[in-house]
């Protein structure tokens, strides 16, 4: 759980990176780091209390949630990666890299779950 761990820690800088670009005029921009708070917290609480198998579970879920949540950025991050231009591209780039980070983390609990079996 210790990738996880680690895209946690990326998704709490995101978050607070996201802020400071939008000059800490929007909240919203603080959902990454949110994200990236939980997941660490069930990466390093899970192990820490026993408590793997649920925690394990518990990243999956959120991962799939996040992923879901900022897939409506989706069309405007294609936008902006085609030299496109988007009204918020602070926020896209972040729901983009959320959908990455939390990919991984889906990634990574697959292959946890089946090296159990």
């Amino acid at each position: 759980m210790t990738g996880s761990a680690a895209i946690g820690g990326l998704l709490i800088l995101l978050g607070i990176v996201a802020y400071v670009l939008t000059d800490f005029s929007s909240a919203t921009a603080l959902i990454p780091a949110i994200f990236g708070l939980l997941f660490l917290g069930l990466a390093l609480g899970g192990p820490r209390f026993g408590k793997e198998t649920p925690a394990l579970y518990g990243l999956g879920l959120l991962s799939v949630l996040a992923i879901a949540g900022s897939s409506r950025g989706i069309p405007d991050l294609l936008e902006l990666l085609t030299g496109g231009s988007v009204d918020l591209p602070v926020a896209v780039a972040a729901q983009g890299a959320v959908i990455l980070c939390s990919a991984f983390v889906v990634v990574l609990v697959a292959r946890a779950v089946l090296a159990t079996r």
